[in-house]
């Protein structure tokens, strides 16, 4: 699992943007403190941001030859 800080990194964005990505459901996310207290420690499965990754390489290109999912 890899935080939000490795992923802005990973990304090259801010970690503003990685939060608003998760807050609109773009990103699926594991809290680590199972809903106790005031914050969810948010982490993300290196295998969900691997699968993102590749839809959007390939989403385009696949568009491109008219074979879009």
């Amino acid at each position: 699992m890899i935080t939000r800080f490795d992923l802005a990194k990973r990304w090259k964005c801010s970690t503003r943007k990685v939060d608003r990505m998760r807050e609109q459901g773009l990103l699926a996310w594991v809290d680590l403190t199972q809903g106790r207290g005031a914050r969810p420690c948010v982490r993300f499965r290196l295998a969900d941001i691997e699968a993102l990754e590749s839809r959007m390489v390939m989403g385009p290109v696949m568009e491109a030859w008219g074979e879009a999912s």
